[in-house]
C-alpha cells in the first residue's frame, strides 16, 4: 500500500503487462533504453516491469531534479521512450513520451496476459 493505493501481485502483472504490450507498439524491445521519471508509487514498479517485459532497460530519473539535469541524463543514456504523467516536466526530453495518466485509456486497451 503507498499513499492509499492497495495494489496486488494479480493487479501489478496485470497493468506491467498491458504497458509493455503499449511499449511494444511503439517499437520498444530488447536493446531498448527507456526512461522512468516518476513520483514514488506503484507506477514505478509498473514502468520499471513493463520495461524488463520488453527487453528492455530502464533508467530511473528523479522527477525532482533540474530540467538540465535530467535532459542530460537522458540523452547520455540514450533514452528513446519516456514513461512519466502529465503532471512531471518533461520539456527537455525530445524523444517519445508515454503519460501514464494521459494514455491510462490506450494502456488498459492492451491484454494483461
Amino acid at each position: 500500500m503507498f499513499g492509499g493505493e492497495r495494489v496486488t501481485f494479480g493487479e501489478l502483472e496485470e497493468r506491467a503487462n498491458r504497458l509493455a504490450r503499449h511499449l511494444r507498439g511503439l517499437g520498444v524491445d530488447a536493446g531498448a533504453v527507456v526512461g522512468v521519471c516518476l513520483d514514488r508509487g506503484p507506477g514505478v514498479l509498473v514502468a520499471m516491469l513493463a520495461a524488463w517485459k520488453t527487453g528492455a532497460a530502464y533508467v530511473p530519473v528523479d522527477p525532482g531534479l533540474p530540467g538540465e539535469r535530467r535532459a542530460y541524463m537522458l540523452t547520455d543514456a540514450g533514452v528513446t521512450v519516456l514513461i512519466t504523467e502529465s503532471g512531471v516536466d518533461a520539456a527537455e526530453f525530445g524523444g517519445r513520451r508515454v503519460l501514464l495518466d494521459a494514455d491510462a485509456e490506450a494502456i488498459a486497451g492492451e491484454s494483461a496476459e
